[in-house]
């Protein structure tokens, strides 16, 4: 029994794209960009579309609305 070979569980990448540690950390470090928000916060892109549904963005817009108000 410990001489079997043991099959690739899943199924096969039709896309040809290599699956190595390699790989994905290089897609990583190219995609991770930072950016700034229209409150004035920095995030990731990634983290992006998670902080405009915060309360501290919706708190840091506000308190920029009532600054041009008064």
């Amino acid at each position: 029994m410990e001489n079997q070979i043991l099959k690739k569980r899943g199924r096969k990448s039709e896309t040809m794209i290599p699956t190595n540690d390699q790989y994905f950390n290089a897609y990583y470090h190219q995609t991770k960009k930072e950016v700034v928000c229209e409150c004035g916060m920095t995030v990731l892109s990634k983290c992006l579309l998670r902080h405009l549904k915060r309360k501290i963005h919706f708190k840091r817009i506000e308190r920029q609305h009532e600054e041009v108000v008064l």
